[in-house]
């Protein structure tokens, strides 16, 4: 029995140690942040003879094992493994239970690939043995690029930040899908047979309308102040809640976990599927797009043509520290005459960066040419505005 594993989002996971009693009792001890908990495992062994070489083995397996259940409850961003780091089989064998994990969950959802030519850019980063596998698994054929990763080369012109390999690759092998995930594996976007690309915020609402279709969508969707409206616009049409965080997956799960809903993302290709996995992974994300596709017999292009990506634009504003655009006059004018020109066709943002003296204006709609003005005409008195509060401030 668990003495008690935490369930806030933490910091660190660590893998403490176990001990394993005569009479067959493992009890294993993790770590989050500063709390310790520990699992007791009864393998019911009488006469005390539970001991030596091989069985101290396997009790550190189950041992590592009940550590990656544990880990996936909170899912922290640094993990520290046990003492001594793992030994090359012990690696292998963990490896293997992703894999099979991940090809079980797809098989017993009907997710059959063959038949299907698959490229997949692997970023020379985390998926690199992983994501390959998992496909052929599943049947595809499968063409992996980006999974030569020399310790320097992660994210080098490959994978979901530097799609251009993955849609060149598509149509060189004549690959049915393209997928593209980043170097620590977490987000991912996709191409068609042609090379198109298809986002985060398009394979959300792909995964969303889905899992409508088949009873399974829980609530609604989460997305953030940048997911295109035209996202949130298809969704309504579907009768799908909708909800916007701020950017950054770390809030799409605090909204999940708030409304008690399952799926959300943003367009970069984070998507949280949290009745699958606790944090974001790129392969099971696509491996949802990939049952839609296999279960409604259509390529990604029929699943994404009722969500045409409004244009958006996006111009960063330097400004003084602390600069406030909700306080000053004209740009409040400015954004509301932007919004009145828009008239429901569109939207306007403006948001201060959390990491540089930066205003993000951000405008976005069915016309491109407003959208363009827009984005322009605020970003200059946004310019002008700080620029008068900065000289002010010099007096």
């Amino acid at each position: 029995m668990s003495a008690g594993a935490p369930q806030d989002r933490g910091r660190v996971f660590e893998y403490v140690g176990f001990d394993l009693s005569p009479a067959g009792l493992l009890t294993c001890h993790y770590r989050l942040d500063a709390e310790v908990f520990a699992e007791e495992i009864d393998c019911g062994v009488s006469g005390g003879r539970f001991a030596g070489a091989d069985v101290e083995a396997a009790a550190r397996l189950v041992f590592l094992l009940a550590g990656v259940s544990y880990y996936k409850t909170a899912a922290p961003p640094l993990i520290v493994g046990p003492a001594g780091g793992l030994t090359s089989r012990e690696r292998d064998f963990l490896l293997e239970v992703y894999l099979s994990g991940l090809a079980e969950f797809s098989l017993t959802s009907g997710t059959d690939l063959r038949g299907l030519r698959i490229a997949v850019a692997c970023a020379h980063g985390a998926a690199y043995q992983v994501a390959g596998p998992v496909l052929h698994e599943l049947g595809a054929d499968v063409v992996a690029i980006g999974a030569q990763p020399d310790g320097v080369n992660i994210n080098h012109d490959c994978g979901a930040t530097h799609s251009a390999l993955l849609q060149a690759a598509v149509r060189d092998h004549e690959a049915d899908i393209g997928i593209a995930l980043d170097g620590d594996g977490d987000r991912v976007v996709m191409t068609d047979g042609e090379g198109m690309l298809y986002d985060g915020d398009q394979l959300l609402y792909i995964i969303a309308r889905h899992r409508q279709q088949k009873g399974l969508l829980k609530g609604g969707v989460a997305g953030t102040l940048m997911t295109n409206l035209a996202v949130e616009n298809s969704l309504k049409k579907l009768d799908i809640p909708f909800a916007r965080a701020n950017v950054g997956d770390r809030y799409v799960l605090e909204l999940l976990q708030k409304k008690n809903w399952q799926l959300g993302g943003e367009g970069s290709g984070h998507i949280l599927c949290i009745d699958k996995h606790t944090t974001g992974d790129g392969i099971i994300s696509a491996l949802q797009v990939l049952y839609a596709i296999r279960d409604s017999v259509m390529n990604l292009a029929e699943l994404a043509r009722d969500v045409t990506l409004y244009p958006q634009k996006l111009i960063n504003v330097r400004v003084p520290k602390g600069f406030d655009t909700r306080v000053n006059g004209a740009i409040k004018a400015t954004q509301e005459e932007a919004e009145r020109d828009l008239d429901g066709s569109g939207r306007v943002l403006l948001r201060a960066s959390g990491t540089e003296p930066l205003v993000r204006v951000m405008v976005e709609g069915e016309s491109k040419q407003k959208v363009n003005h827009w984005a322009e005409r605020i970003a200059d008195v946004v310019r002008n505005a700080a620029g008068s509060e900065s000289l002010s401030g010099q007096v």
